[in-house]
């Protein structure tokens, strides 16, 4: 930054002066090493205390942040101080460097009207989750799977309670010191119920009390209900009983976030049955599984549609998830419909070409080595590459997909990408007033 900002010749101390003068908020990184460090660090520190007893009282300027647990210096024992090692310790930081002027973000001021950011966690959307799952179709575990997201650095990524639970003991404890290692470091963490794994490796017996075990003793941001896939009768049916599980999830669970997970064997339901849910619910997201949207892409696409119609009418921005949605031409036509965020195992279990965002089997990886720096490290293991050259591409189309929402552009990526006809389908399928329709 010094290079960047500070022309050569120049002297350091007035322009580092003039970088605290002029900044908004000042936060100090403590650390059981910075705390008794002194030189430069606490000549700054001292310039902000000054320059703090010159603001309106009540004003917020400087902020202590703990990267770990160590003791508060006595210069700011009167200030509250950001906790980083705690699990929402990154999400309470950003909300309180949100100005109070921009409020009106909160409830949507983008170009589609959605939350600049997940309403739980504080991801940027649109987001992907990458899943973690014992029932991926590829020869590593969740525990390698979970390191390679957290080596990676990924924002945020979906873990099942059941591989959590049924881990051998060891593996369970080096799942769950990876998962508190990842919660400190800022990557949001979701909880899955465990029922995927249940119905694809053909398990018999998995209780829900053992879901409600995993949720009270996995660090978390969130879950997903224990639902049932099942559901039978009328919508305001459906609706009651999700209604009913989630209450009883978040109470036996001990988690302040659960959420509802819809399903209808009729899609046409959906956007009925979700208005009901949160209408008796006090929750900011609901999750439907992609699988149950429709027959192929275009019907998929509507619904979403109409549900994000139907959710916008009630004035009050609710987050849209959609389960099983890995790919990421659905990914990008979904967000241009109104969803926020998605998950799925396609970044274990394919190869990505990252010119043309299309996914191809595992064994191609050398066909797209050479895009990714992790394409050719011998050092790794085959499908840790190949996860790794993925996840690299996921990071980035994600980035894609928010800067051009946020610039009123989304077209372009969608005409870049998507064939011609599949955009003239969807254009034709979904309601005139869908954000799809419009040139943005």
């Amino acid at each position: 930054m010094d290079r960047r900002d500070i022309d050569p010749g120049k002297k350091w101390d007035p322009a580092i002066r003039a970088a605290i003068k002029s900044s908004r908020y000042f936060l100090v990184i403590l650390t059981r090493h910075s705390v008794n460090k002194r030189g430069y660090l606490q000549k700054e520190i001292k310039q902000a205390l000054d320059l703090q007893k010159e603001k309106l009282e009540g004003d917020r300027y400087i902020i202590p942040v703990r990267i770990k647990d160590c003791p508060i210096p006595e210069q700011f024992s009167d200030l509250q101080c950001a906790d980083l090692f705690e699990l929402d310790g990154l999400s309470k930081l950003k909300r309180s460097l949100v100005p109070e002027a921009d409020d009106a973000l909160i409830f949507g001021a983008t170009s589609f009207g959605r939350l600049p950011e997940l309403s739980i966690g504080g991801v940027r959307t649109p987001c992907f989750f990458p899943s973690i799952s014992g029932a991926a179709k590829n020869s590593l575990s969740p525990l390698e799977h979970l390191k390679i997201l957290i080596a990676l650095d990924y924002p945020a990524f979906l873990v099942s309670a059941f591989d959590i639970i049924n881990a051998e003991p060891a593996n369970r404890k080096a799942m769950l010191r990876l998962l508190h290692r990842a919660a400190s470091r800022g990557q949001i963490i979701l909880l899955d119920s465990g029922l995927y794994e249940k119905k694809w490796l053909r398990v018999k017996n998995w209780p829900r009390k053992s879901f409600h075990y995993a949720v009270r003793h996995t660090p978390c941001h969130f879950a997903f209900c224990y639902d049932n896939p099942s559901p039978t009768g009328t919508a305001s049916k459906i609706a009651s009983a999700i209604v009913s599980a989630t209450i009883h999830d978040k109470n036996a669970g001990q988690i302040r976030s659960i959420v509802p997970v819809v399903h209808s064997t009729k899609s046409k339901l959906f956007p009925s049955i979700c208005t009901q849910i949160i209408k008796r619910l006090d929750v900011r997201m609901l999750a439907i599984p992609e699988r149950e949207l429709g027959a192929g892409i275009v019907a998929a696409a509507q619904t979403i549609a109409l549900v994000r119609e139907a959710l916008n009418r009630t004035g009050r921005y609710y987050s849209l998830h959609i389960l099983g949605a890995g790919n990421p031409l659905s990914v990008l036509v979904y967000s241009a419909c109104g969803a926020d965020s998605f998950d799925g195992l396609d970044w274990c279990q394919t190869v990505v070409d990252h010119t043309t965002a299309r996914l191809y089997h595992t064994m191609q990886l050398d066909f797209f080595a050479h895009q990714t720096q992790f394409g050719t490290v011998n050092e790794m293991s085959y499908f840790a590459r190949a996860s790794a050259h993925n996840l690299l591409f996921y990071k980035n189309w994600m980035m894609n997909i928010q800067k051009q929402i946020l610039v009123g552009s989304l077209n372009e990526l969608l005409d870049r990408f998507v064939p011609s006809e599949t955009i003239s389908n969807l254009r034709r399928a979904l309601p005139s007033n869908a954000h799809f329709n419009k040139r943005v």
